[in-house]
């Protein structure tokens, strides 16, 4: 701009932006340089209080020495006529005055021969003269090196000086500068922090990129900058003044009103404000369009409602009102919205900031807002329970602090957590015995979960121990809790101790923890190998907790998790997922968060086994990010274990993540004579295998197992593990170690009688008698046990059991069995997300199509319908879609999806390969 003046060319800028965005700052840097480089500078600045003074900013401009010797040198007509100008006020000017306007151009001509800037600051307050003379100069603008910069807030300019300077830049006689927010560089930068700073980005997102609120928020003392605790001494003098000069000249209705406003919350309704504040509703809208003029409220877009121009204006203009009538507005407030029935959180902000004029109804209100935040935001529920711990009486509090430990246990603060907990069961005298056995039960399953198993069962056996003896009810559920904690802390429970549990629950009518006795017998029964007495167990225990509904459920969400794990350990996938689901959502809203993860393990270990690998993906990572969070080692392990195995079905070749996965996972989970171990070890060790590393599967396996007979491994599990020991001691060259574990298999399937171990001792022999050279055998084993695994719901491995037997039938030449298997298999594989299986599949397709051309070419087609090789036939001829359709009777669509499926069986990509296998075939 100041280079066009050297060239004698002349401008009007409309410099625009928010208040504090950098106007002020941005005219000193171009003045400045103007004086460097020897232009004159007049600078004038439009004011509030001098609106009804005609020309207010032309009267400040002739106090000038230039533009005062310029003046005396009018002709005395010209003077007369300016002096008479600039001497009325905005309502009675000489309406001569628009004559005035020529005389006003010739004198900044004169000035500006040798170059000038104007500054008009703050326009936005012009009185009406001074913006018809901007509206003169822009139709007829100065044809001197004059640079009329016109800064102000658009918001608040006059509807007659937006149109003035729209209708110059659409004549190329006015220039527009719009200043943005800042980047986040910028802001960086403008504080002279990092870029990757954390505390810069907040800064940037709560400044909205504005310079004074960013330079006033990054001041600030630390800890100042919240809701209403922003004020005068958390933010530096020269900020809070420069924020708060334009809140002087609000008259006394604008200023309750603004006041109001801040106490009612960042929006609000004009309705509520004139509720609070006792003002009519019209005064009450009069002002906020007065105030929504000043550009101190905004509307809220797509709403009725109003907010502040940034919340540290109001956080400002709520630190500065009279404390008194700030509690009176905020107790007024809580009626108004309670009137009208606003969510328990809005109450709550309210009533927090008047807590020596409590109500009856304040802890009902703080309690409902905890509640209404425990599963979305748990932070928030710790902070009202801390909040009705303070209106509380004395001797309501232990239950408050019982939930404030679960909220705060959610929000990942587990240390917190178990300190409330032991000051509840430490007190002396003891606490209530509901609120003591809560507290127990809640903290040894804490303590489990953070791996100190010993504390976890020591606190329960005390608990079954004190005088006076626990009531009948809390017996039981202790004894159950202590089998829960033992189960999840890799130890067997006490069935002899949880049956008493059971009866003593049955006889009392608790249908609660007779459920978690019926899950803990069902579980261990079946990792004993009594699958009779342990199914048995189970149905029962899934009836009951079925009629449960999901609040009674929340006092021990842990009986749902031993349910859905022992239903995965038998093989009942659908309702396994759907009682670890269940349990995944009654958790999330109760206090006992630290039971998700291994929820959540189970939830994956189901889908993983269902075939369902991204869900699967999905809450293993859910389940791990949790353990991380609150350093629960044991289940980061079996976490991590689930994400080896289920990346090493979804990655295929790309192994390298699962190996780690894999190897993290080991180091963290510690050995046990346990189910959870075993678990861990199969899971580990199937991921070896598909990975490519039999010799690991095998290691891990024996480990796990205690030797070749894997008599420390479940029973359940044995048959799985023998499956895999047999693949790995082919792929190893240990054909004799291959038979021995092949017959453990049958034996072990055979002694439990389940279908999906069945499937895994048929996958053993079938493995054994591939590699004896016996094929037809490998396939016809392959396939039964493809079929078992698919009535079971185990997708993954029956994709896998499926190219196992095409690459049989490719072997016996049998060419249409082979194409039909490896179809079936890449289906479900590509249903599933197993890569793996699938770049196994593109492996023997290669073989199949060796195969094809080697034997009987037309057995090619007995894959297809009769249908498809119809069509078949007839596109290889050389037909179109719409002759194919109109010979056959079919639509279009019709006769693509047919081609769609037929190239996909027989391997070809395109009409032209389709003609080609036609032709060859003849």
């Amino acid at each position: 701009m100041l280079d066009a003046l050297d060239h004698g060319q002349g401008r009007v800028v409309e410099l625009v932006g928010d208040p504090g965005i950098g106007k002020t700052r941005l005219l000193a840097d171009l003045t400045a340089e103007a004086r460097r480089r020897g232009v004159a500078v007049l600078t004038g600045r439009c004011t509030e209080f001098e609106q009804d003074l005609s020309f207010q900013v032309v009267r400040h401009l002739a106090a000038s020495p230039l533009i005062a010797d310029r003046i005396a040198r009018l002709p005395d007509e010209d003077a007369a006529l300016l002096h008479a100008a600039l001497g009325g006020t905005a309502e009675t000017a000489d309406p001569q005055r628009f004559s005035s306007y020529q005389t006003m151009r010739m004198l900044l001509t004169n000035c500006a021969r040798d170059r000038m800037v104007l500054v008009l600051d703050d326009f936005h307050w012009a009185d009406p003269a001074s913006v018809e003379l901007v509206d003169y100069l822009v139709r007829w603008p100065v044809h001197a090196p004059l640079l009329v910069v016109i800064a102000q807030r658009a918001r608040q300019a006059s509807t007659r000086l937006r149109g003035t300077l729209a209708h110059g830049i659409e004549l190329g006689s006015v220039a527009r500068i719009e200043l943005a927010a800042l980047t986040p560089d910028q802001s960086a930068e403008l504080l002279g922090m990092r870029p990757e700073d954390p505390r810069l980005r907040d800064l940037h997102r709560d400044s909205f990129g504005n310079p004074l609120y960013l330079l006033a928020l990054a001041h600030a003392k630390p800890g100042e900058a919240t809701e209403f605790a922003v004020g005068m001494d958390g933010i530096p003098t020269q900020y809070a003044a420069l924020l708060m000069t334009e809140m002087d000249s609000l008259n006394p209705v604008e200023s309750m009103v603004a006041t109001t406003a801040a106490v009612l919350g960042d929006r609000f309704d004009m309705d509520a404000v004139a509720d609070v504040s006792g003002l009519t509703p019209a005064r009450t809208g009069e002002a906020v369009g007065r105030l929504m003029h000043r550009d101190v409220l905004r509307a809220v877009e797509g709403s009725s409602h109003r907010t502040f121009r940034h919340p540290v204006l109001r956080a400002l203009l709520y630190a500065n009102m009279a404390p008194a009538w700030r509690l009176m507005a905020h107790r007024r407030a809580a009626e108004v919205l309670a009137r009208r029935s606003a969510p328990a959180a809005e109450l709550a902000t309210h009533i927090e900031r008047c807590p020596v004029d409590s109500d009856p109804g304040d802890l009902a209100i703080l309690l409902r807002a905890a509640d209404d935040a425990m599963q979305t935001a748990p932070a928030d529920a710790a902070h009202w329970l801390r909040v009705a711990m303070s209106v509380h009486p004395p001797e309501g509090r232990l239950e408050l602090q019982l939930r404030l430990a679960g909220a705060v246990g959610a929000t990942g603060e587990v240390a917190e957590c178990r300190t409330l907990l032991h000051e509840i069961i430490g007190m002396s005298p003891p606490a209530p015995p509901g609120v003591r056995f809560a507290a127990v039960q809640q903290c040894a399953l804490l303590e489990c979960f953070l791996g100190r198993d010993a504390e976890a069962e020591s606190l329960l056996t005390r608990e079954l121990a004190a005088r006076p003896e626990p009531s009948a009810a809390h017996a039981a559920a202790l004894m159950v809790g202590r089998g829960i904690v033992r189960l999840l802390a890799m130890r067997a429970p006490d069935t002899a101790e949880v049956e008493r549990a059971l009866e003593l629950a049955r006889a009392d009518g608790d249908r609660l923890v007779e459920a978690g006795a019926l899950a803990l017998l069902g579980f261990q029964a079946a990792a004993d190998g009594d699958l009779c007495a342990g199914g048995a167990r189970l149905a029962l225990c899934a009836s009951v907790v079925d009629l449960l509904d999901d609040a009674e459920l929340t006092a021990h969400p842990a009986n749902l998790l031993v349910l859905g794990w022992a239903e995965i350990l038998v093989g009942r996938l659908s309702e396994a997922e759907r009682h670890l689901s269940r349990g995944v959502a009654v958790v999330r809203r109760s206090a006992q968060v630290f039971v998700l993860p291994t929820l959540l393990i189970g939830l994956s270990n189901a889908y993983q086994h269902m075939g369902r690998l991204a869900d699967a993906q999905q809450a293993a990572a859910d389940a791990k990010k949790i353990a991380y969070e609150v350093n629960g080692e044991q289940v980061q392990g079996l976490a991590l274990a689930l994400e080896a195995l289920v990346a090493t079905w979804t990655n295929g070749t790309a192994a390298g993540r699962s190996v780690a996965l894999a190897e993290s996972a080991f180091v963290r989970l510690k050995p046990g004579r346990s189910v959870w171990p075993g678990i861990a070890a199969l899971t580990l060790a199937r991921a070896a295998r598909l990975g490519g590393e039999p010799q690991r599967c095998v290691d891990r396996l024996l480990a796990a197992g205690g030797g070749p007979t894997l008599a420390e491994l479940a029973p359940l599990m044995r048959p799985e593990a023998f499956e895999m020991l047999v693949d790995s001691a082919i792929a190893t060259g240990d054909p004799d170690a291959a038979a021995e574990w092949a017959d453990l298999a049958v034996a072990a399937a055979d002694e439990l009688g389940l279908p999906p171990l069945r499937a895994h001792s048929l996958l053993a022999v079938a493995h054994l008698a591939r590699a004896q050279r016996a094929p037809d055998m490998a396939l016809s084993w392959y396939q039964e046990a493809a079929d078992l695994l698919g009535t079971a719901g185990m997708a993954g491995l029956q994709a896998w059991a499926l190219t196992q037997a095409a690459a049989c039938a490719v072997e016996l030449g049998r060419v249409p069995d082979a194409v039909r298997l490896l179809w079936s298999g890449k289906a479900i594989a590509r249903r599933c997300g197993a890569q793996w299986i699938v770049e196994q599949a593109a492996q023997l397709e290669a073989r199949v199509a060796t195969a094809a051309a080697s034997g009987d070419d037309h057995a090619v087609l007995e894959v297809l319908t009769g249908r498809e090789r119809e069509i078949a036939v007839l596109a290889g001829n050389g037909k179109r879609t719409r002759e194919i359709a109109d010979q056959l009777v079919l639509s279009p669509r019709t006769v693509d999806v047919h081609l769609s499926r037929i190239y996909r069986k027989l391997n070809v990509t395109s009409r032209a390969a389709l003609a080609r296998l036609i032709a060859q075939i003849g």
